[in-house]
């Protein structure tokens, strides 16, 4: 009987966390480390990397300029690739936050050559707060959050069968149209800010404006009915991601 992929143990990883009920943790960090740990442990990796040891090693410099510049990107490919590696990664480790606590991604899972980023969100709702940061395309999301009696009703589920973990790609919930569509807006909202700050300086002023697009979206996510259709796609990606091109 052959060995799971690391792909495979990812997969159930995820199945894993999906049963997690509600964690009534105060931060957001807290949520995170549950969840990296939960995958560290899954995929047999020793421990979850801290931010410090990542930031602070001189084995890993190129790959935080990797995954710094992608972090940078415009959230489209984001499966990291280091093709300049002499020596791949035979065995899988999990980072966390590699950007910093407020950059994006939460977490990467790297092996071989390449990298998957995954982002928790964690809410007392049934909706995602995405804040300024929209969707990742290729992004692996983990949703812990609340869907409440009312919305588990209108899925046809009661309060104890829906679960209060879930997890889908960022193409999922957000269409390549409406992610140019917000990118737009987003882009001439700040241009709006700096024409503003640039009279108020003209005219010395103390006053600026802080442009800082708020993405939201109204649909559920626990209890959406695609919510099954998203998870089945996730598991699929996982399971064939390629970690070696």
């Amino acid at each position: 009987m052959r060995n799971p992929s690391v792909g495979e143990k990812l997969a159930l990883a995820l199945e894993t966390i999906r049963s997690t009920p509600r964690l009534a943790l105060t931060k957001g960090d807290s949520v995170d480390r549950t969840f990296a740990a939960g995958i560290a442990s899954a995929l047999g990796a020793k421990a979850v990397i801290t931010p410090a040891v990542w930031k602070d090693s001189d084995e890993w410099s190129e790959l935080r300029m990797t995954v710094s510049r992608e972090a940078r990107g415009d959230g489209n490919g984001l499966t990291l690739l280091f093709p300049g590696l002499e020596a791949p990664f035979s065995s899988p480790m999990v980072v966390s936050q590699p950007n910093g606590s407020q950059q994006w991604p939460d977490a990467i899972v790297i092996h071989m050559r390449r990298a998957m980023a995954i982002e928790f969100k964690s809410a007392d709702q049934d909706r995602i707060l995405w804040n300024s940061g929209l969707p990742r395309k290729g992004g692996v999301y983990v949703f812990n959050g609340s869907p409440g009696l009312r919305a588990a009703a209108a899925a046809g589920k009661d309060g104890a069968s829906l679960s209060s973990t879930t997890f889908f790609l960022g193409e999922h919930v957000l269409d390549d149209e409406t992610r140019d569509w917000l990118r737009v807006a987003a882009l001439a909202n700040q241009e709006d800010a700096e024409k503003v700050n640039a009279m108020l300086a003209k005219v010395g002023s103390p006053w600026n404006l802080y442009a800082r697009p708020m993405f939201n979206n109204r649909r559920p996510t626990l209890s959406d009915p695609e919510r099954a259709a998203r998870e089945t796609g996730t598991l699929e990606f996982v399971r064939t991601f390629n970690w070696n091109p």
